[in-house]
């Protein structure tokens, strides 16, 4: 535990997500994706990576790069 692997397995979802978005056709990317959590404790640890916009200012909530 504490190693970093539930990071890693983000990262990973996050880079074929990325790279699907850009390179629609390239079959190297996957399109869907499914993370299997034994037990209620990894579960929780999996929230981590979600972002909760409920209780976010709403200038954090606006897109970065918007004028």
């Amino acid at each position: 535990t504490g190693t970093g692997k539930t990071v890693v397995m983000a990262a990973l979802v996050l880079y074929h997500f990325a790279n699907r978005q850009e390179y629609k056709n390239d079959i190297r990317f996957a399109d869907y994706f499914l993370i299997v959590a034994p037990g209620v404790t990894i579960k929780d640890r999996l929230g981590v990576l979600f972002v909760d916009t409920r209780n976010l200012p709403e200038f954090e909530l606006e897109d970065y790069y918007h004028v």
